[in-house]
């Protein structure tokens, strides 16, 4: 059984007492530095901190001021403190501790700091639209390249989508991307070949059909336009051109015929070009004479001032430039990505799930050449959709293609979405639904809190001391009308004398008359039809999928984020999965932990937090806490993350064969970090989280 106590002594003893680091003072003056002291021999820990407390005497130790820790020889200070709220607790610090060299570190022997980025000026950042305009204004005639110049892809790597129609099982017996690359290397005696002459080699080498020839052609050029997505600067630029009355061409060096770019042009409304020259329709490259047959298409001697726009240093800047163009060079959002501090800081990608998850951010981030970047590639963004969008929208996806692949490897028939935490993932829900051609089980947006389902599961007089053992801030008084709705002072007769037995009886009549109200309530929903109802969570140990079952007398699977490890029997035997790892409090390292508030809020809905039901079955909410500019917000967000799972649905439907690893989605999660990100935090960090249950209000500052 799970102990948290012992996991942080056995943890600190590991990493202070076998490998000592210093002179220990501890920073946190909460319960769990108390448990860890009783543990610890005296005068291993030199003193405590917390700048809240300082000069206080707390279990024999005193609460130091600064100025007593800097005198101490060989300092180290360890923080107390959940990774949540790590970052937050450090920056108290930082400055101190930086100032006179002394060593932070959390229970895990971490160093804590700010980590080492990328910091060299990178050229691709500074490009400024201003320098193009001017050089367009020069120019007789402008021409573009097109991929990764008009248009990128939303994945990194061009061969990575053979790699993801091999996930479509597109040959059976063989890998379609193998024999794709094959057939491709072997038809280089051809000069710039057209798909065609790649197909008909594909045909030659693997035996298939003719149709099945047919049939995998158009699969490679309806996925790589699917793949595909505008650059809307430069495209709007194109439109500038066109406006200005300057002819404007095409330019590629492709495998794809004219007719068929031209139709992912239009696809992705890009029209108006005068003229269109790819290298296979003319049976010469750009770095081979493509540059000089449009010229002299063009009738332009070498007086005609003609701007060639692309990515590549060689086939765009150099070919151009040799053949008397003017150039100007962009870059691709790969290269720009690889140039910048992300790319030392997410892991490299291990799969075509991941490809495809980075490509999406990398053609998200870096889709604007000419966007507000910091020196070595730091986003500057100026809306909370964007940041939505970028940072937070990933590791959503994945929670829902994880969701979807437990809902089908364990047979669920049924899919709960409790308030408030299930109200945007319900939405996702019906979106995957409508996409997708497989079987998607019923669902329930289900009325709930911890309060209302523990209050609603109370039989005994150990579920009700259970309730009020819950830790909360406030007298007991005002506990008992938080979580049970009444007044002890009001509802208490003066002539009645007050003893804990019939206060007792009081509370549970209470929660029998709720329980009476919520089961039809249940009933209603459908829940109690199903053979294996699923029930989503977000980073919590299991008390509504454990009270839910007490009142259902029915097993629920839970499928949540995270799965907090509890002490409590009842909490570990439920049957839950869990897309991070199981771990306790002070065991949760990762990002989506770190901004665990954050989260929270956003996956919640416009309504105030659910209280109980009316005598009539109707919901009751608490006081909505929040600004009517934050409930604005929080829509334009889930606007922003459900046009995500459209987009990448389109490209990644299949919830099968997916990786265990979410190291790729909680590192761009991580970069929501002031050392990665700047954007207005008014936005976004400072929405209210309200506890009601708890009795206390919080906001995500971790940054």
């Amino acid at each position: 059984m799970y102990n948290e106590e012992q996991y942080i002594y056995e943890t600190f003893k590991e990493n202070f007492i076998q490998n000592k680091k210093g002179n220990i003072v501890l920073y946190g003056t909460g319960i769990h530095t108390a448990k860890l002291l009783e543990k610890l021999r005296k005068g291993l820990v030199k003193g405590l901190m917390d700048v809240k407390r300082t000069g206080e005497t707390l279990w024999g130790y005193q609460v130091l001021a600064y100025e007593d820790v800097r005198k101490i020889s060989n300092v180290c200070i360890v923080i107390i403190a959940r990774d949540a709220v790590l970052n937050t607790v450090y920056r108290r610090i930082e400055g101190f501790c930086k100032e006179y060299s002394i060593p932070v570190y959390d229970i895990h022997g971490r160093a804590l700091t700010l980590r080492q980025t990328r910091t060299e000026v990178q050229e691709c950042f500074l490009l400024k639209s201003k320098e193009l305009l001017e050089k367009i204004e020069q120019a007789e005639y402008v021409t573009f390249d097109i991929f990764d110049t008009l248009l990128t892809r939303k994945i990194l790597s061009p061969q990575d989508v053979f790699r993801y129609i091999d996930t479509l099982n597109p040959i059976s017996g063989l890998i379609f991307s193998e024999e794709r690359k094959k057939a491709e290397a072997y038809i280089q005696y051809v000069k710039n070949p057209t798909i065609y002459d790649i197909y008909h080699c594909l045909q030659k080498f693997t035996g298939i059909s003719k149709q099945e020839q047919e049939r995998l052609l158009t699969l490679e050029i309806e996925t790589e336009n699917n793949m595909l997505c505008r650059r809307e600067s430069m495209c709007k630029i194109l439109d500038y051109i066109r406006k200005q009355g300057k002819k404007v061409y095409l330019i590629s060096d492709m495998y794809f015929t004219g007719d068929i770019i031209e139709m992912i042009l239009k696809s992705h409304q890009i029209t108006g070009y005068d003229g269109l020259y790819v290298s296979c329709d003319y049976l010469v490259g750009k770095q081979e004479g493509l540059f000089q047959i449009v010229k002299a298409d063009l009738c332009l001697d070498e007086s005609a001032r003609i701007l060639h726009i692309g990515d590549n240093t060689f086939a765009d800047i150099f070919a151009a430039s040799e053949s008397g163009y003017d150039t100007y060079q962009i870059f691709s959002p790969r290269e720009m990505y690889e140039r910048s501090m992300y790319s030392m800081v997410i892991p490299e990608p291990q799969s075509i799930e991941e490809e495809l998850a980075l490509g999406k951010f990398v053609s998200l981030a870096y889709n604007n050449p000419f966007g507000k970047y910091k020196e070595n590639g730091k986003l500057i963004l100026e809306s909370a959709e964007q940041v939505a969008e970028l940072f937070i929208a990933p590791v959503i996806w994945k929670y829902m293609l994880f969701l979807l692949q437990k809902i089908f490897e364990k047979q669920i028939d049924f899919v709960i979405f409790p308030s408030r935490d299930g109200y945007l993932l319900q939405k996702l829900y019906d979106i995957m639904k409508d996409t997708e051609q497989k079987f998607y089980p019923e669902s329930v947006y289900l009325y709930t809190s911890r309060r209302a389902a523990l209050i609603a599961s109370a039989y005994t007089e150990k579920d009700i001391n259970d309730i009020l053992s819950i830790n909360d801030t406030r007298e007991l008084k005002d506990m008992i009308k938080a979580r049970f709705g009444i007044n002890v002072e009001v509802e208490w007769k003066e002539d009645e004398r007050y003893t804990s037995q019939n206060m007792l009886e009081y509370l549970l009549k209470i929660c029998r008359e709720e329980r009476e109200i919520y089961k039809k309530y249940i009933v209603s929903s459908g829940i109690l039809e199903h053979h294996l109802p699923g029930i989503i969570d977000f980073i919590a140990v299991g008390t509504v999928q454990s009270a839910l079952e007490k009142i259902t007398d029915k097993k629920m699977q839970g499928i949540y984020f995270w799965k907090r490890r509890s002490s409590e029997e009842r909490y570990e035997k439920l049957c839950v999965d869990s897309l991070y790892q199981p771990a306790g409090d002070f065991d949760m390292s990762a990002n989506i932990y770190r901004y665990y508030y954050l989260l929270e809020n956003i996956l919640s809905s416009s309504e105030p937090s659910f209280r109980s039901l009316s005598q009539e079955g109707k919901p009751c909410f608490y006081k909505e806490e929040r600004e009517k500019k934050d409930i604005e917000i929080l829509g334009k967000i889930h606007n922003s993350i459900e046009n995500y799972v459209r987009d990448i649905g389109s490209i990644m439907p299949e919830a099968d064969g997916l990786t265990d690893s979410i190291s790729i989605y909680d590192a761009i999660l991580g970069l929501l970090s002031k050392e990665y990100s700047e954007f207005d935090e008014e936005t976004i960090f400072h929405m209210k989280n309200v506890d009601e249950f708890m009795g206390r209000v919080v906001t995500n500052m971790n940054r």
